[in-house]
């Protein structure tokens, strides 16, 4: 798990052209947010999807786990609580869904959270489970976008 801010992407961006890729487009969001949906970028190898919802007690928030793709969650506005754990300490987790690319769990053990805030984003890799939507003290209002790169076919 990476937490950083988006001003400092360039260490990230050295670390290959998909890298690159993802941090170009999120940088582009700045600019010009887009409207939510699903954004290609490199077809399926990266694609984007741009989400606005409000955040939810932590209770209320679920666990999820990806094998074939890394995220890189990108926060433009509001502030979010993410949860992180090692995927092995998902309680009781559902079969993965191939289609979705998606292990999901109502529990984590020893779980720490991470605070975002307008600009920053985390990357959770395979290895990572994450509880996004949480809110920070009080709900509010999100928009970011989340940007999935392949790392296995």
């Amino acid at each position: 798990m990476i937490k950083d801010h988006l001003s400092r992407s360039g260490v990230y961006e050295k670390m290959g052209p998909a890298w690159e890729a993802a941090f170009r487009y999120l940088k582009s969001c700045e600019k010009a947010f887009p409207a939510p949906g699903q954004y290609e970028i490199d077809g399926k190898r990266i694609f984007a999807s741009v989400q606005q919802y409000a955040t939810l007690p932590g209770e209320e928030c679920g666990w999820e786990a990806h094998r074939k793709y890394i995220d890189i969650q990108y926060l433009f506005e509001g502030n979010e609580c993410i949860g992180f754990a090692p995927v092995q300490n998902m309680t009781d987790p559902s079969a993965y869904s191939e289609e979705k690319d998606c292990l999901v769990s109502e529990r984590a053990e020893e779980e720490t959270p991470l605070f975002l805030h307008p600009g920053d984003f985390a990357v959770f890799f395979p290895q990572d489970a994450h509880k996004p939507r949480c809110q920070c003290g009080r709900p509010e209002n999100i928009r970011k976008v989340v940007v999935k790169l392949l790392v296995q076919e």
